[in-house]
Order: C-alpha cells, then sequence, then structure tokens
C-alpha cells in the first residue's frame, strides 16, 4: 500500500477530533483515495517487483491508463527506471495530443529508439523532442505541417538518425532533403510518401560526395520522378538496396542505359502502380526481387539478371512482351495478363509457373519456353488460347518434371490428362465439359469442382479406365456395354491407380449411385471429399479396401450414408447436409472421429471398437425410428434433441456401450427413466421435460453433476442423488428449480458449485470445506445465505450477479480476507451478517461496515479475537454511521457469540 500524506493528515485530523481512531482502517483491505472513495485492487498481494516487470511491458501510453486506476500504481508509473524502458514512442494516435503532454513523455523517455509524431507536430515540438532523445535512430513525421524548416531542424540535430520518414506532407521540396543527406550522410532509410493531389518532385543533390552517403533504403511513394533524376539517384547513393517507387509517375521507361551505371548493389525494386511503359535491366547482378503489379501502362519487361529470384506482375493490362533471364529464379507469376503473348523465361530452377488468366498465350509460345522442362507446379486456368486436347498431347511430354498441374475456366468438350509424372491435378470452371480422361499412374490428389455438365458415369470412367464408355441403363452397379464387370479393376497404364485424395466439389450430376458401385476400384484412395453436391442422394462406401476418411459437406438432399466393410477407415465427417437422412449406417472398427453437425437422422447405426467420443444430435424425431450404437471402447457419449428416444434404446444403447464415463443428455422428451451405469463418472441432465427417475448403480460414484430443467424430478430424488455422491462428487450444477424456496447441501468434496434460474430460493444453506468456485445468478428472491467453506479468498465469484435480495447471510470460514470487498459488491443490501472462525479485528469490523451502508448487525461466533476488538469484549460495540464513514444514517451493532456451537472444518 502507498503511504499518501494527504490522507496521513486527513486521518490523523480524524483521531484528534474523536470521529475515528486511525487504525480501525486496514491498509490490507482497502486503498484509500479522495471522499473515502475505496477501491480494491486484487494487484495489492503482489511485490513491487513482480509489478514492476509486469508495468514493463506496457507501452507510454498504456502506462498512462494504468496510472489513473489507483495511487499505488501511480506512484510506481512515475518510476524512472520504467520509463526509460521505452524505446517506441507514437503519438500519432493521441486522443488529445498536446506539445506539453508529449514533451512531458519525451523528458521520462530519454532512451527512445523510435519517434512518431502526427498532426501535433510543430517546429518548436520537433526541436525540443530531438534535444530530449539523445538516442533516436527512426523519426517518422506525419503530418501536413512539415516543411523545409522541419527538416532543417532534423538535419542540424538529427545526425544519429538511420531512418527519416515523410508523410502527407505539402511543403517539403527536394533541395531540403538534400541538405538532410549533406548533414546526415550516415543516413540509411529514406522515406517520403505524400498525397497524390500535392505530389513532390524527387530531385536528391547533396554536396557530400556519393562514397560518403550511407543511404541503403528509400522509399518515395506518389511522387514526381523523372528517369534522369532516377539516374542521378542511383549515382548519388551507391549503396542503395531497396528501391521503391509506388504509384510514382513520370518514369515511363526504364533501361539499363537510362539508369546508366548506379544501383549496382539493389536487390529489391518495386515500381507497383506507376506509370512505367518498358522495363528493361541487364547489368544488375544483385537484384533479387521486382515488383510490377497494377502498372497499367506497361508493355513490355526485359530483365537479365542472374539473382533474381521473385517476380510480380499481375493485372498489368497492356503487357505484351515478359523476357526473362535468370539461374536461380523459382517461382514465376504471370496472372490476369489479358495482352500477354509474347513470354519467354530461362531458369535453371524454375519450379513454379502460374500463367492463369493470361487470355492470349498461345501454345506455341509456351511450348518455345527453355525452362519449361524444370518446371514442377503449373497453372494454366482460365488461359482461353490454350486447347486442353493440345496441352495433353504437345506440352505435358516436354514437362517431365511435372507434378502439379491446374486448369480450367474455358470452354472444352474433352479434358484429357495423361502423363507418368503427375501427382497432384485440379479441374475447375470448365463449362459444357462432359467427360474427362486421366491416365497418370502416379497421380495421387486430384480435385474437380464447378464443372455443370459434367456427370458422374463420365467423370468414374475417366479416373478408373481412363477413357469414355458406353454405360447400361442401371442405377447401382455399373458396367460397360463393350467390356466385362472385370475390365473396371485399376489398371497401372489406365485411369488414376495410385489416387489417394478425390476432391469432389459443387458438382451438379454427382448423385452417388455410380460412386457407390465403382468407388471399390480405387485401391489406394484414403481421403474422399464431397462439398456442395446439391443432387447428391446416396453414398454406399462397402469394400473400400485403402479408405480412412470420408468427408461429405452442404449435399443438402443426402438421404443414405453408408459405410462397411473399409477396414482402415478413422473419420466420417456428414456436415451441414439433409434435414432428415433416412438412413446413417457407420460400422468401421478403427472408426477414431465421427462428427455430424447440422444433420438429422431417421435411423442412425453405429458400430466401432475404436471410438472414444461421440455426438448424437436429431435422431428418433418420429416413433418409428432408430438408433443403434455398439462402441465398445467409446468413453464420452452425449444424445442431444432425440425427441422420440424411449427409455428402451437408452437402456440398450449403454449397455451397448459399457465403457462410458461422461454421459451427457438434453432435450430427449420422451425419456422418463434412466439408469446410470457404474462406470459413469461426469453426468449431465438437461431440458428432459419427462424425466421423473434416475438410478444410479451400486457402484456408480459421480464426480461431476449437471442437473437443469427437469421439471418432473423431484426434491427428494435430487437429495437421493447428492447424498450418493456426497463424498465423490467435486463439481454440482443446478439450474432451473421452479418449485423451491429453501436448498441445503452438505458436499465436503465440491470445489465448484453453480446455482442459477432459481426464481423463487429465498434460502441456501451450503457446506462446502473445499469449494473453489461459487456462481450464483437468476436468485432474485435469495434473502438468507449460509455458506462454510475453507477459504473465501481464493473463491471465484467473479460470474455470479449481485444478490440484490440477500438481507441475512451466516459465513464460516478460515480466512476472511477482503472480505468487505467481496460483500460490498455481491451483498450490498445486507442487513445481519454471522461470522464463524478466523481472526477478526476492529479494522475488519469498520470495514465491512462503512461496503455495507443497510447493515445493522454483525454477530462474531466463536472468532479470534484481536487485540482493538478484544478490549470491547463481552460488547455489545455500537458504532456510529458517522464513524463508519457511511453515505446513510444507520448505526451498526457488534454482537459478541463465543460460546456458541462451532462449526469445524
Amino acid at each position: 500500500m502507498s503511504d499518501d500524506s494527504g490522507v496521513r493528515e486527513r486521518m490523523e485530523t480524524e483521531e484528534e477530533s474523536g470521529t475515528l481512531p486511525r487504525t480501525h482502517w486496514d491498509t490490507e483491505e482497502f486503498l484509500e483515495d479522495e471522499g473515502y472513495s475505496f477501491h480494491y485492487s486484487l494487484l495489492e498481494i503482489f511485490s513491487p517487483e513482480i509489478l514492476f516487470h509486469i508495468l514493463s511491458h506496457l507501452e507510454w501510453h498504456q502506462l498512462g491508463v494504468v496510472a489513473q486506476t489507483c495511487r499505488t500504481l501511480y506512484e510506481m508509473c512515475q518510476s524512472p527506471a520504467l520509463w526509460s524502458r521505452i524505446a517506441h514512442l507514437d503519438f500519432r494516435m493521441c486522443q488529445e495530443p498536446t506539445e506539453e503532454r508529449i514533451l512531458k513523455v519525451l523528458q521520462l523517455c530519454k532512451h527512445a529508439d523510435y519517434l512518431a509524431i502526427g498532426s501535433i507536430l510543430t517546429d518548436d515540438l520537433l526541436a525540443n523532442s530531438l534535444n530530449y532523445c539523445l538516442e533516436l535512430r527512426n523519426l517518422h513525421l506525419e503530418s501536413e505541417h512539415t516543411t523545409d524548416d522541419s527538416v532543417a531542424i532534423v538535419a542540424e540535430k538529427g545526425t544519429r538518425l538511420r531512418s527519416f520518414t515523410i508523410v502527407n506532407s505539402r511543403e517539403v521540396t527536394s533541395a531540403a532533403i538534400s541538405k538532410l543527406l549533406t548533414s546526415n550522410p550516415s543516413l540509411q532509410e529514406l522515406g517520403i510518401m505524400v498525397d497524390w493531389r500535392h505530389p513532390m518532385e524527387i530531385w536528391l543533390q547533396p554536396e557530400q560526395p556519393p562514397s560518403a552517403i550511407q543511404l541503403r533504403q528509400v522509399c518515395f511513394q506518389r511522387c514526381r520522378l523523372s528517369v534522369e533524376r532516377l539516374r542521378s539517384l542511383g549515382q548519388t547513393c551507391p549503396l542503395l538496396q531497396d528501391v521503391d517507387l509506388s504509384a510514382c509517375y513520370g518514369l515511363q521507361e526504364i533501361t539499363q542505359q537510362t539508369i546508366g551505371a548506379g544501383f549496382r548493389g539493389l536487390r529489391e525494386l518495386c515500381l507497383r502502380a506507376t506509370d512505367i511503359e518498358n522495363l528493361e535491366l541487364t547489368e544488375l547482378g544483385e537484384l533479387e526481387s521486382v515488383d510490377c503489379s497494377k502498372c497499367s501502362g506497361l508493355e513490355s519487361i526485359t530483365i537479365n539478371c542472374v539473382a533474381l529470384r521473385r517476380l510480380d506482375v499481375t493485372e498489368c493490362t497492356f503487357l505484351q512482351q515478359v523476357n526473362i533471364k535468370s539461374r536461380v529464379m523459382r517461382e514465376a507469376k504471370f496472372r490476369d495478363l489479358p495482352a500477354l503473348t509474347d513470354l519467354s523465361v530461362e531458369s535453371e530452377k524454375l519450379v513454379t509457373l502460374d500463367i492463369s488468366y493470361s487470355t492470349e498465350l498461345s501454345l506455341q509460345k509456351l511450348l518455345s519456353l527453355p525452362s519449361l522442362s524444370c518446371v514442377e507446379t503449373l497453372n494454366i486456368t482460365g488461359c482461353k488460347q490454350l486447347n486442353l486436347t493440345e496441352v495433353n498431347s504437345l506440352l505435358l511430354p516436354r514437362m517431365p518434371h511435372l507434378s502439379e498441374l491446374v486448369c480450367g475456366d474455358v470452354s472444352s468438350h474433352d479434358v484429357t490428362v495423361r502423363s507418368l509424372t503427375l501427382t497432384g491435378l485440379i479441374i475447375k470452371d470448365i463449362q459444357h465439359l462432359p467427360c474427362v480422361s486421366v491416365n497418370c499412374p502416379s497421380l495421387q490428389r486430384f480435385t474437380v469442382e464447378r464443372c455443370a455438365d459434367l456427370t458422374e458415369p463420365e467423370l468414374l470412367d475417366g479416373l478408373i479406365l481412363g477413357r469414355h464408355t458406353k454405360r447400361s441403363q442401371q442405377i447401382n452397379k455399373v458396367t460397360t456395354m463393350e467390356e466385362p464387370t472385370c475390365s473396371r479393376l485399376p489398371s497401372l497404364s489406365h485411369g488414376a491407380p495410385m489416387m489417394q485424395h478425390l476432391t469432389i466439389r459443387q458438382i451438379p450430376n454427382m448423385v452417388g449411385s455410380c460412386l457407390s458401385g465403382d468407388g471399390a476400384s480405387f485401391v489406394c484412395l484414403k481421403v474422399l471429399e464431397i462439398e456442395s453436391c446439391q443432387f447428391m442422394k446416396n453414398l454406399e462406401i462397402d469394400g473400400w479396401p485403402s479408405l480412412e476418411e470420408v468427408r461429405v459437406y452442404s449435399s443438402k438432399k443426402l438421404s443414405n450414408l453408408v459405410v462397411i466393410n473399409s477396414p482402415h477407415v478413422t473419420t466420417v465427417i456428414t456436415q451441414w447436409c439433409s434435414s432428415m437422412m433416412e438412413k446413417f449406417h457407420v460400422v468401421c472398427d478403427k472408426l477414431q472421429t465421427l462428427k455430424t453437425t447440422g444433420c438429422s437422422f431417421a435411423n442412425y447405426t453405429v458400430h466401432s471398437k475404436s471410438l472414444r467420443q461421440l455426438d448424437v444430435s436429431g435422431v428418433c424425431m418420429k416413433p418409428t425410428d432408430t438408433l443403434d450404437i455398439r462402441c465398445e471402447s467409446l468413453v464420452d457419449l452425449t444424445i442431444l434433441k432425440c425427441e422420440n428416444l424411449s427409455e428402451v434404446y437408452l437402456s440398450k444403447l449403454l449397455s451397448s456401450c459399457p465403457n462410458v464415463t461422461n454421459l451427457r443428455l438434453s432435450g430427449c422428451n420422451q425419456v422418463n427413466y434412466v439408469k446410470v451405469p457404474a462406470t459413469v463418472t461426469h453426468l449431465s441432465l438437461s431440458a428432459l421435460r419427462r424425466l421423473s427417475q434416475v438410478v444410479l448403480e451400486d457402484r456408480c460414484r459421480l464426480t461431476v453433476l449437471h442437473l437443469s430443467h427437469l421439471p418432473k424430478v423431484s426434491v427428494d430424488l435430487r437429495l437421493q442423488l447428492l447424498s450418493r455422491c456426497q463424498n465423490s462428487l467435486c463439481e454440482l450444477e443446478l439450474r432451473g428449480l421452479p418449485h423451491e424456496t429453501q436448498l441445503s447441501l452438505t458436499l465436503p468434496q465440491l470445489h465448484s458449485f453453480t446455482l442459477d434460474q432459481c426464481i423463487h430460493l429465498t434460502g441456501l444453506d451450503l457446506t462446502c470445506p473445499l469449494l473453489r468456485y461459487l456462481r450464483l445468478q437468476g436468485c432474485p428472491k435469495l434473502s438468507s445465505f449460509s455458506m462454510k467453506v475453507g477459504n473465501l479468498a481464493s473463491l471465484q465469484v467473479d460470474h455470479s450477479s449481485p444478490l440484490l435480495s440477500l438481507k441475512a447471510l451466516q459465513l464460516a470460514c478460515n480466512n476472511l480476507r477482503f472480505l468487505a470487498r467481496i460483500l460490498g459488491y455481491y451483498c450490498p443490501n445486507l442487513e445481519e451478517l454471522v461470522l464463524s472462525g478466523d481472526n477478526t479485528s476492529m479494522t475488519r469490523v469498520c470495514s465491512i461496515g462503512h461496503n455495507l451502508p443497510s447493515l445493522h448487525t454483525i454477530t462474531l461466533q466463536n472468532c479470534t479475537l484481536e487485540e482493538d476488538i478484544a478490549a470491547h469484549y463481552p460488547g455489545p460495540i455500537h458504532l456510529r454511521a458517522a464513524d463508519l464513514h457511511r453515505t446513510t444514517l444507520k448505526d451498526m451493532v457488534v454482537i459478541f457469540q463465543q460460546n456458541a456451537s462451532k462449526w469445524k472444518m
């Protein structure tokens, strides 16, 4: 606690006047502020060292907020050692910035490394800031008021700066920037970002020789910069490594001749959204990255730089020619280039080539790429000039290392893909596509999506046989007219015999009958994913030898899902499918994960030897519906919203799952009897309108019990359950006890107790020595409360609501620290208080009386009396309202009952 001199003087005056002895106020119990307003803080229990360590992680403005909470933190936040740690100062977002406040902070933060000032900027503020922060290395000025005079101040006083940035200035000129470089040649980073309505013309002419200029990074955004001045920049600053000219104009054409011999050490060049028309770079041996995205006027790019690794020319509408030579480029992205007709990329390490939506690029030009043989990933989506048949016959044979291919968004009547190396294939957004033929013996991942005209039989024929066949008009088992059924067995030379992951997304012609019949032909398939196939009705997985995961999402008409005779299935996920699935039948011994979110079922069957957790929802909505669960390893079982689930089904279900320990039942309105197996330790029963009988087997010992909104569960039944679990119950939650007015609980092992929505409850007696968490809410009529707990200080009551109707409280506890704070908030209208156990002092009694203005009687039963209150024994003690500094005129009396029967903890 802090020792405030004003508070001391006021309390000494009161002691002399006889109003209240100073020793009656407990400095451990509360913090005192002006007007006898008491503020409690759990931070009081921390040592100064711990508090200092916590505060040392805060920014300057956060310290200012913390300092307003209490006097202790205010004094600690004034520590010079705390402020001297702050290295980052940003005043741009201050709500009420003033020069006086900013300078006050700067005086405290003398070791600041970074400083940002916004609209409050003035020349005097800038000068004083540089005088105070002698170790400043980074300065950011974001204000319209930044002028040449401001830059001159920086040039004079900021000789140690390494980074200087100007944003939104209207009046700064290149001459001032040149003088800055003359005064501070060691500056390494320079940024000028102006408003496009007030562009700045860039022309740096420092008086220092080029060898003295240390500038390595420049950022000029929305500035006017000609090619000649860009050449001057390279000559003046020979050490430049990173140049950002985003949204600058006046460049138009950048070639090696126009920029001269400068920029020898350049590594990154950003020309994003500039008006450049032609880019030619041939002698920059260190250049690694070039960004020319969104340059709407760019027509040609020629780069011959051996170290180039990254090139971005996305959304360059008029770009027609690209010629790249590099030894180390691994990724080339030429997306959204509708005018591109000439493309040449030479790189020994090119791995990824993305030319998606380059609509005018021809196959002949693509075939002429020298680096084509190195490419492993190719994206040709939206390339209108590339015929997919020619891609298969001409392009793919030229790419011996190709492993990933993405194609689509074109009009094609046939897609044929033949490759020995392809491991991943994505086909999407192809209109009028009747069939797909895939002959890729190494293919492992195949995705088809948004192909509206693709039919299910043609898709499966293309994946299994690698060609289109004529089928008989059968629905379930599909055969060919020309060949016997045995020909549909996988072949290493046809189809995709090694496919492991199949994804079918938004294919309206998928109904599931052909997939169910032919799916076993995918002997290596491990993951089947079906998403948003609106007409998918049946999916029967029977005898798929390698399948491990089945995922079905948002297929609204799915009515039957069967997974049987598939020994390796571990995961089945069916989410947001049919509002009422007729048949859900999963029999898999190795099943470990089952999710059925957003689905309802008429007939639900799950058999597994490995499943440990299961949530069942929306089953048995009609009397004729069935539920069959047999999972010998099941531990956690939740059954929700099974309207017509009967006791017969429930009893059979629990007997078929002999190892269930966590059982939750909710919304099963036909259940009126539950027999809890001996293995169950966690039981939750909620919203069971007809439940009237709960029986625990002899060996059942519950540790967690939740009872919520059970209108037909009698008081005797609940007391019987609690009595059976008295010595084992650790967590209890009671909600919705509509008719009870009195509740008494004695649970010696209880750690957590929640009582909610007991609207008629008027009295509560709680004896729980080990209680650590208490939540009381929704008890508007509770007027009498007796609580016997072991340690009130560690009791968590943060989620409880104030008990406004509570008038009488009996509390037995071994630790009453912070009692006044707790009672003042949660029992503001308390009138009678009985305390049993623990040490009690006059200090504590007075603090309770102050925080409870309606309290008229405190009874002390068998309490250990400290010296200040023992002098008043046997009492009673009468305390006036003025003595307690109450807002009301009610007095309080303290009564001693030292011979009362004592409660043993």
